[in-house]
C-alpha cells in the first residue's frame, strides 16, 4: 500500500511529508509528484528536506517531457541531473525509485536514454551529450553539446514563462471565453522563445556538416524539424494573443465557432 500526493505547492508538500511520517507506519511507502517540469521537481525535492529514510520509502515522479509544453521541443536532462544530485547527496547508495512522465519517444530519445544511464550510474548531462555525439558520429561535437545545453535552458525558460503554452488539453483553449487562456503569456517571452528555437535550428543544421552516420543525421534532422515546428506553434500563439488582446473584456460581437460540439469565441 502507498500514499501518493500530486501537489505542486512545495510549502504544502514539506508540511505534508512531516505529517505523513508522524501518522503512517514506517512500512508504508510514499509517492510524490511535486511539480511540473524536471528542474522544478528537483528544486521542490530539495526544499522538502528529505532524509535518507524518507528517500528509501518514496517513489518520486519527474518529467522527461512536460505535457503542458508538449507542442514545443524540450530537453529535461539538466533537471534530471539536478534531481540525481539531490538524491545522491541525501542517500548516496540508493533511493526507492524515480518514475518519469513523457508522451513521445523519438523527440525525447536523448533524454530517455540519459535518464536511464544516469539512474544506473551517475553521469552529468554535458558529459552525456558528448558521449551521445560520439556514439552517433555527429559532426562538430562541441557545437552539439552547446546546442543541447541551450535547449535545456530554453526548456526551463518555457516552463517558467510560457507555462502550458503547448498543452494538448482541449478545455484550456475553450475557456475562459474570448481566448482568455492565452492572455497570461507576455509577448516578449514568446519572442524570446521563437528567437532561441531559430538559433537552435541553425546550430543543429551546422552540426550536420561532417555527420555521416545515418542515425546521427536522422536525429539531427528530427530535432531541426521539431524546432521549426515549435516556431510555427509559437507564431500561431502570437497571432492568437493579438486577437485576444483586441477582444479583451467582452464576447459581444465575437465570431463563434464550434469545436467537437462545443462553442468557443474568437
Amino acid at each position: 500500500m502507498q500514499v501518493g500526493l500530486y501537489v505542486t505547492c512545495r510549502e504544502t508538500l514539506r508540511v505534508a511529508k512531516e505529517l505523513m511520517n508522524r501518522i503512517f507506519p514506517a512500512e508504508l511507502t510514499y509517492t510524490f509528484l511535486p511539480s511540473h517540469g524536471a528542474k522544478a521537481v528537483a528544486d521542490t525535492i530539495s526544499y522538502m528536506d528529505f532524509s535518507k529514510e524518507d528517500l528509501q520509502r518514496s517513489l518520486l515522479y519527474s518529467w522527461i517531457e512536460f505535457d503542458g509544453n508538449m507542442y514545443l521541443q524540450q530537453n529535461s536532462c539538466g533537471g534530471i541531473q539536478q534531481l540525481m544530485e539531490v538524491c545522491r547527496d541525501i542517500s548516496p547508495d540508493s533511493i526507492y525509485g524515480v518514475c518519469y512522465n513523457h508522451w513521445r519517444n523519438a523527440e525525447n530519445s536523448l533524454t530517455i536514454s540519459y535518464a536511464a544511464e544516469t539512474s544506473r550510474s551517475y553521469v552529468s548531462a554535458q558529459d552525456y551529450y558528448r558521449q551521445y555525439s560520439r556514439d552517433f558520429h555527429i559532426g562538430k561535437e562541441d557545437a552539439f553539446v552547446e546546442q543541447m545545453s541551450v535547449l535545456e535552458q530554453l526548456d526551463t525558460y518555457n516552463r517558467d514563462n510560457l507555462f502550458n503554452i503547448g498543452f494538448c488539453y482541449l478545455g484550456c483553449w475553450l475557456a475562459p471565453k474570448g481566448l482568455g487562456w492565452i492572455r497570461n503569456w507576455k509577448p516578449e517571452s514568446i519572442e524570446h522563445s521563437i528567437g532561441t528555437y531559430q538559433r537552435l535550428a541553425k546550430g543543429l543544421t551546422q552540426c550536420l556538416d561532417g555527420t555521416v552516420c545515418p542515425e546521427g543525421i536522422g536525429m539531427l534532422r528530427l530535432w531541426i524539424n521539431r524546432c521549426e515546428c515549435s516556431i510555427k506553434h509559437l507564431h500561431s500563439i502570437r497571432e492568437l494573443s493579438r486577437t485576444a488582446g483586441s477582444t479583451r473584456g467582452s464576447t459581444a460581437g465575437h465570431h463563434v465557432f464550434t469545436v467537437t460540439g462545443r462553442k468557443a469565441y474568437a
